[in-house]
Order: structure tokens, then C-alpha cells, then sequence
């Protein structure tokens, strides 16, 4: 008799949890985590501080990155910047002192016909490295030498990280306003071994400029969008779409397992502020050039 009043206790309280103002419960095996409208450290602040400076010159004054762009920092606190001139990814050491370069302009076997951005860390080491205009990535080992490529026939966007066989990234469709943004998961061939579905892709706001040559891209503050970040080293990707206080955690095999939220009240948009918007933006539109595949 007492043994039955136990297991349910414990089975009831794997469903609903509270613990300082938060409330965790499990529907259809996704965790959902309902924060409250005050955070627990409401005062706290995050203050940056200038840790290290690279230069783009070695030891003897010779410029060794010209153009530097995307930069990433491994486990061991190595350095790789993206040089969007050369084509290349520059390593440097935790110090900041040159160690090599990695790639270089050309359509061989290790180079790039593009600025060879995005790229992740491998599991195993290295690097694997995305060049946009051959659409192929390109597979590096922890000594920067060319092992292998496969090509990939779409738009490539971001990579969240890497798994000992797949790749989850982002994938773009369409263009301009009719960009549709999708999250898939691909094997080290280029197959696609699962589909995420499609995000929210609002972002984009532009008209040609001088010539049909050119487009005008910028953010507008109110418009819905979803955004990314990938932990490498967990293998979780984290979705939050903007127009809500929601983030969404998926797994290594992009299965959605975690959903964290908090009260949110959006504040409504007039049509007359979205085109008093679209007019003040338009004045710091980008102009980008249309790029011709080879």
C-alpha cells in the first residue's frame, strides 16, 4: 500500500518542476523551460577587456593577412581568420604569433575561388571549409594539409557544427525578398540526410541600384527573422526567432529537445512606422554586386 502512492509522487514530478521562479515540464519528450519576466540577476553586467591584438605581420614586419574577415578559436586557444583577399585562413598561435596559411586563390585541389568562408572545426581535427562560388567543402587535417572535397549543389549559409559523419548547416533559397532559409543535416558526401524545415527569413529589405548589376540589402529593427548559433564542441544548434522571447535547442541528430522561454508582450508595428523605416534604412543600404557563378 505504500509502495503505489511512491511511484506516482515520482512519475508526476518528472513531468512539472519548479525551482526559483522557473517552471520545467516535459511534453512529448521536449523539455520546455518557462522563465520568469525578472531575472534571477537582474544587475548584473558583462564588461570586455582587450586580451590580445594580431597585426597581419610576422615577426620580421611581412604582411601575412591583408583583408581579414570570419575568425574562429579552437580548443587548444589557436587562431584562424579568414584573409578575404588572398583567399586564404591564416593560423596564428594563442599568443598571436603567425604558425601558417592554409589554402590560397586558384581551382586545385586546397584552393578557393571565393573567400573560403564559412568553416568549422572537425571532431577528429582540422578544418572543414566552404568556397561559395565552387560550390564545394574542402577537408583540411590539423597540419593545414588538403585531404579531400565534395561539392554541394545549393546555397550553403552557416555551419553549426560537425559530427564524426554529418554537417548541420543552413541552407538559402531564392533570392532577395524571396530568400527561404531551411536547416539540414548532410553527410561528409553532400547527401542530405535530414531536413529541419524551413525558418523565418524576413530580413531582407532592397531595390536595385545603378544598373542591374547591383542590390541593395540591409536589416530593418522590426522585421522577423530566425537566429542561429552552433556549440561545436556539444553538437547543439540554437534557434531564436526574433519576433519572440523563445530559444530552441536541437541535438547532433536534429531533434528538437529543449525549449526555453519567458513572458513576452510584442509591441505593435503601424505600417506607417514599417515605411518610415524602410526609408530611413534605405539610406545605409549595402551595395553588393551580383555574383556570377563560374
Amino acid at each position: 500500500l505504500l509502495i503505489m502512492p511512491l511511484f506516482l509522487f515520482s512519475c508526476s514530478s518528472e513531468g512539472d518542476r519548479d525551482k526559483d521562479g522557473v517552471r520545467i515540464e516535459v511534453i512529448d519528450g521536449i523539455e520546455h523551460i518557462h522563465n520568469p519576466d525578472v531575472p534571477k540577476y537582474p544587475g548584473r553586467s558583462v564588461t570586455l577587456e582587450e586580451d590580445l591584438t594580431i597585426t597581419g605581420e610576422d615577426a620580421d614586419g611581412k604582411v601575412i593577412i591583408y583583408k581579414p574577415s570570419v575568425f574562429k578559436v579552437d580548443h587548444k586557444e589557436n587562431i584562424y581568420i579568414v584573409d578575404q583577399a588572398e583567399f586564404t585562413i591564416t593560423q596564428f598561435d594563442s599568443g598571436g604569433n603567425y604558425f601558417r596559411t592554409i589554402g590560397g586563390k586558384g581551382q586545385g585541389p586546397g584552393e578557393f575561388q571565393f573567400a573560403p568562408a564559412p568553416f568549422e572545426f572537425l571532431p577528429e581535427g582540422g578544418l572543414l571549409v566552404w568556397d561559395y562560388f565552387a560550390r564545394r567543402f574542402s577537408v583540411f587535417n590539423k597540419q593545414g594539409e588538403f585531404l579531400n572535397s565534395f561539392r554541394f549543389e545549393c546555397d550553403m549559409g552557416e555551419i553549426f557544427f560537425v559530427t564524426d559523419g554529418e554537417i548541420c548547416i543552413s541552407v538559402q533559397e531564392g533570392m532577395h525578398e524571396n530568400t527561404k532559409l531551411f536547416v539540414k543535416i548532410i553527410d561528409r558526401k553532400g547527401n542530405i540526410k535530414k531536413d529541419l524545415g524551413r525558418f523565418k527569413y524576413d530580413m531582407i529589405f532592397g531595390s536595385k541600384v545603378r544598373g542591374a548589376d547591383a542590390f541593395g540589402v540591409t536589416i530593418i529593427p522590426f522585421a522577423t527573422y530566425s537566429i542561429f548559433a552552433g556549440d561545436g564542441v556539444l553538437k547543439r544548434l540554437y534557434h531564436c526567432f526574433s519576433a519572440e522571447y523563445l530559444i530552441e535547442m536541437y541535438d547532433e541528430k536534429g531533434n528538437l529537445i529543449r525549449k526555453m522561454d519567458r513572458p513576452y508582450e510584442p509591441v505593435e508595428v503601424t505600417e506607417m512606422e514599417r515605411e518610415e523605416g524602410k526609408k530611413r534604412f534605405s539610406l545605409s543600404l549595402i551595395h553588393i554586386s551580383e555574383p556570377t557563378r563560374p
